[in-house]
């Protein structure tokens, strides 16, 4: 599993779950489609920046 953290220049509401992928969202989409990456991609979106609790919240997933 990637897990990519967006810079604060994707930042968006919660409404918007494509925003995260504004710059370079189409390489981890090919990445999958093309069978270079064989497993998924988990893209999330913040409106602010990244604190501890979302890091606690990642760890969490595994």
């Amino acid at each position: 599993m990637l897990v990519f953290f967006h810079g604060l220049g994707e930042t968006g509401n919660i409404y918007d779950n494509e925003y995260q992928l504004y710059h370079g969202g189409n390489v981890f989409q090919a990445a999958v489609n093309n069978s270079t990456f064989d497993g998924y991609v988990l893209c999330m979106q913040s409106q602010t920046f990244w604190s501890s609790f979302q890091y606690q919240y990642m760890t969490e997933i595994n």
